[in-house]
């Protein structure tokens, strides 16, 4: 009965949030804009192309490499802060924005015990990156918000003892997924649980070809493996040590074939490009759910998806990429 009287409500409550979000669906990038962006012949043609939609405003000369990636994310920030005020459920934007809380404290914990990351941080996040920072580098790890407090203390713990900055994002990556969980199991909802299901299975799958493509150990795997998805640990495990055409057969039938597939047949190079395929498929699975929270979050991973697609574009221009090369690396980032 709660769940009926929850789906009667949720016209209301969501009604001027879902109004929004059906205007703003309209100006996302077409594959006809997308593919104009990807015939540019440079990059100034490519942002020509890009000054007849909403990116218009978001580059008012020419941009460097650091200036498109640091545009895009303030664009983006723009557009999840203005749609959070509007949502009634501010849990939703909690589930979406953690991951970037995680990238940060990442980059933040790397810096403090290594003296270097590789990584930038993130706008987008639940907290300031500037306040995450300060606390890790101050080494304040009991001020930190949870989830981040007890995972930074066992992620400097585990490092101290191993000098392996991975085991850093092997810890990380678990108690993320862990809150994850937590909170899609709270919001009794198909797609929101369904997606965090496919997002478990898709980092121990992800984590499973590197350490077979990498010839990493069995132990490797064990110590990595995260528990909730439909994919469970003895499996890939008792997968380990097959030769790659049987672990592919194996998966036949199943949501990730392709893509254990495609990780076996091309590559480490291409394992992110297919897990955004799989990801963007799954969205588009719950395309026609147009109440409720579920076309928010559909939003926002549309739109972090293109703003991840423009920014591949525009460096692969300043990069001098091929056509070809650009459009295989985007067949199917766009739904």
């Amino acid at each position: 009965m709660r769940a009926f009287e929850a789906t009667l409500r949720d016209p209301l409550k969501y009604g001027f949030i879902n109004g929004r979000i059906t205007y703003l669906e309209t100006k996302l990038l077409t594959p006809h804009q997308v593919e104009r962006l990807i015939e540019a012949g440079n990059l100034e043609e490519a942002l020509r192309s890009l000054a007849e939609t909403d990116y218009g405003r978001v580059f008012e000369e020419v941009p460097e490499e650091v200036v498109v990636e640091r545009n895009l994310m303030g664009y983006l920030k723009e557009v999840f802060d203005s749609l959070e005020k509007d949502c009634p459920d501010k849990e939703l934007f909690y589930y979406f924005r953690l991951k970037y809380d995680f990238q940060n404290l990442k980059t933040a914990l790397k810096l403090r015990l290594t003296g270097e990351s590789g990584d930038t941080f993130s706008l987008l996040g639940n907290y300031r990156a500037e306040e995450l920072s300060s606390l890790v580098l101050e080494e304040r790890y009991q001020e930190l918000p949870e989830p981040c407090r007890g995972s930074a203390v066992d992620a400097v713990a585990r490092y101290e003892e191993t000098k392996n900055p991975q085991q850093i994002d092997i810890l990380l990556d678990r108690a993320y997924f862990t809150e994850l969980a937590r909170v899609s199991r709270g919001k009794k909802r198909d797609f929101i649980i369904s997606l965090t299901t496919t997002l478990i299975d898709l980092a121990n799958l992800k984590m499973f070809l590197r350490a077979r493509i990498l010839q990493k150990t069995r132990g490797f795997l064990e110590g990595y493996f995260i528990d909730g998805g439909e994919i469970q640990k003895k499996e890939l495990l008792s997968l380990f040590d097959q030769e790659g055409a049987r672990v592919i057969e194996h998966f036949r039938g199943t949501d990730y074939y392709h893509l254990v597939r495609g990780g076996f047949e091309r590559g480490l190079s291409f394992l992110e490009v297919i897990i955004n395929d799989f990801v963007a498929q799954k969205i588009a699975e719950f395309k026609y759910l147009i109440i409720g929270p579920e076309p928010v979050l559909r939003y926002l991973l549309l739109k972090e998806n293109e703003v991840r697609m423009v920014k591949l574009i525009l460096l692969g221009k300043i990069w001098s990429i091929p056509k070809d090369r650009l459009r295989a690396q985007l067949r199917e980032m766009y739904v």
